[in-house]
C-alpha cells in the first residue's frame, strides 16, 4: 500500500466513525431524532402508571406520546414516553426512558391486537395497539396482563 493511500485512509477514519456514531446515536432514546415509531395515549385509555397528573393539570388536559427505538447493544432502553401540557404550546411535562418488549402473544407486526410490555424505571404497564393507527391504550386485559405478573 502506497503512503498516499495510508494518508486517505488514515485521514477518513475519524470522519466515518463520527458519522456513524452519530447515525446510531441519534436511534437512540436519548438522542431521539429517529424513533422507529410513535403513538398517542387515546383519550379513553386509563393513565400510565409512570406518570402522575400534576397539579393544576386535568388527565383530559394532557397528551402522552411514546416512542419506540431499535435497541443498540451495548444500550437496553428503547423506549421513551413524554407527558405533555395542554394545546396550544404542549409543553413538555415529564419524560422517562424505559425497555418494550414484545408480549408472548404477540406474533407479528401486522396482527392486532398487538401488546408490548414496557418498563419505566420499576413500574411495568401493557401496551396494546388494538389496530393500525397512531393511537395507543394502556390495557386493563386481565388475561394479557397475567403474563406480566408472573415472577
Amino acid at each position: 500500500m502506497s503512503d498516499k493511500t495510508k494518508k486517505v485512509i488514515a485521514a477518513l477514519i475519524l470522519p466515518v466513525t463520527l458519522f456513524f456514531f452519530a447515525i446510531l446515536s441519534a436511534s437512540t432514546p436519548w438522542i431521539g431524532w429517529c424513533p422507529e415509531s410513535n403513538f398517542t395515549l387515546s383519550p379513553d385509555s386509563k393513565f400510565p402508571k409512570w406518570f402522575s397528573v400534576p397539579p393544576g393539570y386535568d388527565k383530559k388536559d394532557l397528551t402522552v406520546e411514546i416512542y419506540y427505538y431499535s435497541p443498540l447493544p451495548p444500550l437496553s432502553s428503547n423506549f421513551k414516553t413524554i407527558l405533555l401540557g395542554p394545546p396550544p404550546e404542549y409543553k413538555q411535562l415529564d419524560k422517562k426512558i424505559g425497555i418494550v418488549q414484545w408480549h408472548p402473544a404477540t406474533r407479528s407486526y401486522n396482527e392486532y391486537p398487538s401488546y408490548h410490555i414496557v418498563r419505566v424505571n420499576d413500574t411495568v404497564e401493557l401496551i396494546e395497539h388494538k389496530q393500525m393507527e397512531p393511537v395507543f391504550y394502556v390495557s386493563e386485559n386481565a388475561a394479557m396482563r397475567q403474563a406480566i405478573t408472573k415472577p
